[in-house]
């Protein structure tokens, strides 16, 4: 898997739901699919959302990536958390 790669795609998927409201990214669950990269190499990119133990407390959105091989056991992961006012926490 090239590291780099995997990184790029996960940037690309999170930029996407950054464009999500929080409304819309609560409704979210769990997001799974397949992108071919420019090598060639398939990547099975999964896409989740964890909220916190408040009712309308943060979300953290994770996207992780692996080509399949023994990467599934230990993905690629890059994740944001977003407050209910919209608000990106820790940037």
């Amino acid at each position: 898997m090239d590291n780099d790669e995997a990184r790029a795609l996960i940037e690309a998927r999170l930029q996407q739901l950054r464009q999500l409201s929080y409304g819309q990214l609560r409704e979210l669950d769990k997001e799974r699919r397949e992108v071919v990269a420019e090598s060639g190499t398939t990547y099975q990119i999964v896409s989740y959302v964890l909220h916190d133990d408040k009712k309308h407390g943060h979300l953290r959105v994770s996207v992780a990536a692996d080509d399949s091989g023994w990467r599934a056991y230990f993905p690629l992961v890059s994740d944001f958390i977003i407050a209910p006012d919209g608000s990106f926490i820790g940037e």
